[in-house]
């Protein structure tokens, strides 16, 4: 469906993931409530998606430091 608005898809994936971060910023500043950290976990799959990697990609190029 997006596809056809000519909406790419990895783009509504980031955006999402980013406005759901400043809404959590908005409500535990910290980012360290029990509610926040499952929001926040899935804000970063989507960032990770929205960029064109998996998680596994993610943690491979970052423990290779």
């Amino acid at each position: 469906r997006l596809t056809m608005a000519d909406i790419p898809f990895d783009d509504r994936l980031y955006n999402a993931a980013r406005n759901l971060v400043d809404r959590i910023e908005v409500i535990d500043p910290e980012r360290t409530s029990d509610i926040s950290q499952p929001w926040l976990k899935q804000a970063l799959l989507w960032s990770i998606g929205g960029l064109g990697f998996s998680a596994e990609d993610v943690k491979g190029l970052l423990e290779d430091d």
